[in-house]
């Protein structure tokens, strides 16, 4: 007679999200568990004896992800359980708040880097104090050099907004913030 049960729990808010694609495994089997051995699909290590574990996923792949874990007592008893890991994807940005394009060659663009994004939708603008769009940009690789057709733009304070979509869900995304141009 089975009088214990194999269990084990994730941490999990909304999913993994890719940035942080290490998942902590615990243990939460009954007292009596004498062996442990994990099975993580395309997890590393992708197999594992013991207790608790943390395992690492592809980076940049979303998906769900099969995590077994199977369970011996003292009497032989073997028990599992499988449970889903989900990793989700997610639009993350950096956006530099400072640049100076002065040519001393240090941070003289300003560029805006991106995760999860479909690069296709992508679709930057920044704004002078007036709201006036200044530069627009459709390439993520592309960094802003401080001038506007053509002339150097004057120091100051600089408004951006950037919408795009992310690249598994299409879910629609509106980022916002502001650079500082020094001179």
């Amino acid at each position: 007679m089975l009088k214990y049960k194999g269990h084990y729990s994730y941490y999990e808010k909304y999913g993994v999200i890719i940035i942080s694609i290490i998942v902590n495994l615990y243990n939460s089997s009954s007292n009596d568990v004498i062996s442990f051995n994990w099975m993580i699909n395309d997890g590393d290590p992708a197999q594992s004896a013991n207790e608790d574990l943390s395992v690492q996923f592809e980076q940049g792949v979303a998906g769900n992800y099969n995590v077994t874990l199977y369970v011996t007592n003292a009497d032989g008893c073997i028990d599992s359980i499988t449970k889903i890991a989900q990793v989700v994807s997610e639009v993350i940005v950096f956006a530099p708040n400072t640049f100076t394009p002065d040519d001393d060659e240090r941070n003289p663009q300003w560029l805006l880097y991106i995760q999860g994004a479909d690069i296709m939708q992508f679709n930057l603008k920044i704004y002078n104090r007036w709201g006036e769009i200044i530069w627009e940009n459709n390439d993520p690789s592309i960094p802003w050099d401080g001038s506007y057709k053509g002339q150097i733009c004057p120091q100051g304070v600089y408004s951006w907004t950037l919408e795009t979509k992310d690249i598994t869900t299409d879910r629609r995304y509106r980022f916002d913030g502001s650079i500082n141009l020094l001179r």
